[in-house]
């Protein structure tokens, strides 16, 4: 799975495509959410925000997927590739 990584992530850098990396978070201390852009490879923005201590780990990964869109779609224009660690909230969108 690692070397399918690898691979996307080179094609996807080598083809100047924008990336979108996204990730919620809930822990004893609080809940966040973030999101990093990044265009033809470097970095362009990449925001914490903190979000009610009472959301689940899913709500928290919802919320950093719509910032990181909403943001993306204000300032960016084209094609962008998302990447999210959960599995749920992607499948929770998929089925709306």
């Amino acid at each position: 799975m690692l070397a399918r990584y690898i691979s996307l992530v080179d094609d996807i850098y080598e083809g100047y495509e924008n990336v979108l990396y996204m990730d919620g978070s809930k822990t004893d201390c609080g809940c966040a959410a973030a999101y990093v852009i990044y265009e033809r490879g470097l970095i362009e923005g990449a925001k914490g925000i903190a979000v009610p201590g009472d959301w689940s780990i899913m709500e928290c990964e919802l919320f950093a997927i719509y910032k990181s869109l909403q943001i993306f779609g204000e300032y960016y224009c084209g094609a962008v590739w998302l990447f999210s660690d959960c599995v749920t909230a992607l499948r929770c969108i998929d089925n709306m």
